[in-house]
């Protein structure tokens, strides 16, 4: 199969799981687990296109590999063991699959009361090691706060699905110590035009 036969066929049956299930807990454990599959598609993973992740401050984020009108994105990502990405949300669902390399995933939770930007508290919960095959839920917001990083020091390469364009919506990035979050627009290197495929 062509890499956009493998992407319509992933994003064919993702809709009918959103249709039936909707984004709940059930729904996104499905996806995530129909997400494996696409891991292994070396029309997919074996890449030369040179990309990085949203947070690296250079617009490498590569082009998504499905977006439409709904807001329902299919990216590659790409997290050196260098740097820890930092603490942010999307501001909407995701759902990570390694397909290379290892990834540290650290998941946050929001403490306050509140959504946007100004006073946020946060507090670390949980740390996932994440290698090939392997998926992980970004939960709905205010809860899908977290960071990346390759682990071991091995690049991680994944797919992230999310429920609304999170390359063109504004993040919030948080800082603990300072108890604050401020929105931030990513920069990108791509058109937006033209990436349904």
């Amino acid at each position: 199969m062509t890499k956009e036969e493998i992407v319509n066929a992933f994003i064919t049956d993702v809709k009918a799981i959103l249709a039936d299930e909707g984004p709940t807990d059930a729904g996104l454990r499905q996806i995530a687990e129909r997400m494996k599959a696409i891991t292994t598609e070396p029309a997919l993973t074996e890449t030369p296109e040179e990309f990085g992740n949203a947070h690296d401050g250079k617009g490498r984020q590569s082009r998504p590999l499905y977006t439409d009108e709904t807001g329902l994105t299919l990216v590659r990502a790409r997290f050196p063991p260098e740097t820890n990405t930092p603490i942010h949300n999307h501001g909407t669902w995701g759902v990570v699959a390694v397909y290379a390399g290892k990834d540290r995933m650290q998941e946050y939770r929001r403490l306050d009361s509140g959504e946007g930007e100004g006073h946020a508290e946060i507090a670390f919960s949980a740390e996932h090691i994440l290698g090939p095959g392997d998926t992980a839920i970004i939960p709905h917001p205010p809860q899908d706060i977290h960071a990346q990083q390759g682990a071991d020091g091995e690049v991680a390469l994944e797919f992230v699905l999310f429920g609304k364009n999170a390359m063109e919506i504004p993040r919030l990035y948080f800082d603990p110590e300072a108890r604050t979050a401020h929105y931030r627009q990513l920069r990108h290197g791509y058109q937006t035009a033209g990436t349904r495929t």
